[in-house]
């Protein structure tokens, strides 16, 4: 076995995280719409890919260490495909390896941007649900007392619409 295992597994990887990357977009605009019901299929699909890249990525790790032990060095669970690369001597697996490791970094360059713009539209959806909650029952901050309703002023203000 050449490199070739090593690249599959890269390419099998990139794929699985391009089905992530359409996941994370449609993710937005089913974040956008509040439509709970389809967030939570969503991220059960988001669950079973992420599930399917350790695998993949177990298999680019077996990949690797069968390449080395092949090459007559010993295994390194830890090596990354930019060391593989320096390692590698023909110039078409060099150049097959680089552009698979490129694709998949890409991948999740958009991925990482596509995850941080849904991140922020939970937050926000939160804020505003937190907010929303303190118009009705009145901010944490307020202290709760007890006033003898003799002794309040007429002009009391309510701190919110349930007490």
């Amino acid at each position: 076995m050449s490199i070739q295992g090593v690249i599959q597994s890269l390419e099998a990887l990139t794929e699985v995280h391009r089905s992530l990357l359409e996941l994370g977009e449609r993710k937005t605009q089913v974040l956008i719409d509040n439509n709970t019901e389809e967030l939570a299929r969503l991220l059960q699909k988001e669950a079973k890919l992420m599930k399917l890249a350790a695998e993949y990525d177990q298999r680019r790790m077996d990949a690797i260490n069968l390449y080395f032990r092949e090459k007559g060095f010993v295994p390194n669970p830890s090596i990354t495909v930019s060391e593989l690369v320096k390692i590698t001597f023909k110039a078409d697996e060099k150049k097959a390896l680089l552009e698979a490791r490129d694709a998949l970094f890409e991948t999740l360059r958009k991925l990482k941007e596509i995850n941080h713009l849904n991140q922020q539209l939970i937050k926000q959806s939160l804020a505003f649900i937190q907010y929303s909650l303190d118009l009705y029952i009145g901010s944490p901050e307020q202290d709760v007392i007890y006033h003898n309703p003799s002794q309040q002023a007429n002009g009391a203000v309510r701190t919110g619409l349930f007490d």
